[in-house]
């Protein structure tokens, strides 16, 4: 056989290689998606059904993230995780009361808790850091398996919050894969008063997003436009129709729960513009 011949063969036994490797992965990728992640039912639910309710109280307890705005739990870092469990306790559960005078927090109930809302995802006990200068806020006890609060912490209460601030959702869908799992898709909007870090009155303004709010930009409507804005504050209905006058404008959250042994496990939460 000539060389040039050989060359050709050669090269000819690459290409069928090279094109047999594609059509394996498309392979692969499509009974992967026939098999696990195929929609094969989605159903659009009514904002008044049970189920659509209890997802949309869900929301309510991981309003840490309005403060990450888009993520997914996989891409958090673990004292984002730790301060996650800290402040989420914090504003609702009150159980593990991490800043109470004098308080040991168990290690295994800040893994349960974490895992009560985010499912098998791991974390990881260690001290708990200041994000504005790295010390302990927190420290972790390896020996016995405690958290306290650092003798040598600088001032550093709860989390400073945003008073004021409305959520209303647009649509739930339930959607179910391939391979069994049931996704739940919460679209909501909401309206976020002023930042607040000390004694809060009713709010000024209403933005659209937690960073507006943060830097005090883009509000989407102000008490200065309004002869009679505290009467606003005196009914869900009254606040409802501020609400409504600046829907149109407001960005959609959207966050995704996998729905496993009668709980809510969020999975990631993104922003889209109307």
């Amino acid at each position: 056989m000539s060389k040039r011949k050989k060359i050709e063969k050669k090269n000819k036994i690459i290409v069928i290689s090279v094109i047999s490797l594609i059509s394996l992965i498309i392979l692969i990728i499509f009974f992967k998606w026939l098999l696990f992640d195929r929609i094969v039912e989605r159903i659009n639910l009514d904002l008044n059904s049970e189920d659509a309710i209890n997802v949309v109280y869900k929301t309510n307890m991981y309003s840490y993230f309005d403060y990450l705005g888009e993520y997914k739990s996989s891409s958090l870092s673990n004292q984002e995780k730790l301060w996650f469990v800290v402040e989420t306790d914090d504003l609702y559960d009150k159980t593990l009361n991490f800043y109470a005078d004098g308080s040991l927090v168990s290690a295994e109930d800040v893994v349960e808790f974490y895992e009560r809302y985010f499912g098998d995802d791991e974390i990881k006990n260690e001290d708990i850091l200041c994000s504005i200068d790295n010390k302990p806020v927190f420290v972790y006890d390896s020996k016995d398996g405690y958290y306290k609060y650092s003798d040598n912490s600088h001032l550093h209460g709860g989390i400073s919050y945003i008073y004021d601030k409305y959520s209303y959702p647009v649509s739930v869908k339930k959607v179910e894969k391939a391979n069994g799992d049931i996704l739940y898709e919460v679209q909501m909007k909401k309206m976020f008063g002023d930042y607040c870090t000390d004694v809060c009155g009713i709010t000024s303004n209403f933005y659209g997003t937690y960073e507006d709010s943060l830097n005090k930009e883009n509000a989407l409507i102000s008490s200065y436009e309004y002869e009679n804005w505290e009467e606003y504050f005196t009914s869900n209905e009254k606040i409802e129709s501020l609400y409504n006058k600046i829907k149109d404008k407001l960005p959609v959250y959207v966050y995704q729960f996998l729905y496993d042994d009668n709980n809510y496990y969020l999975l990631s939460v993104k922003i889209k513009e109307n």
